[in-house]
């Protein structure tokens, strides 16, 4: 239902009325089959894949398009170092402590 009215709102410049109409007797349908009280979950499971199909062919038409392109962060990690980076070892301060110490102790033995 969010995304029917989604739908509406951003694209009701682009949308001829007579899809609208659909549209909002998609919605209907779905709010009068949220308020039965005798249906069974075979009936609801029914209308809400035949409302969706509906839908999806005329969400697909008039989705919006990204703006950009997500960046393709994969190539940047698989392509190696960026500009400027230094690669190098990480080192944990206080294990280098503690190898100090037991090298100290191992000398005053």
């Amino acid at each position: 239902m969010y995304q029917m009215e989604q739908l509406l709102s951003e694209q009701k410049d682009k949308i001829p009325d007579e899809e609208k109409e659909v549209i909002n007797k998609l919605m209907a349908d779905g709010k009068a089959l949220k308020d039965k009280e005798d249906v069974t979950k075979e009936e609801i499971d029914k209308e809400i894949e035949s409302i969706e199909k509906e839908f999806q062919t005329i969400f697909q038409k008039y989705q919006v398009a990204p703006s950009e392109a997500a960046p393709d962060t994969d190539n940047e990690i698989e392509g190696g170092k960026e500009e400027g980076a230094v690669e190098a070892e990480v080192i944990d301060a206080d294990e280098d402590k503690k190898e100090e110490k037991k090298d100290e102790e191992k000398k005053d033995k």
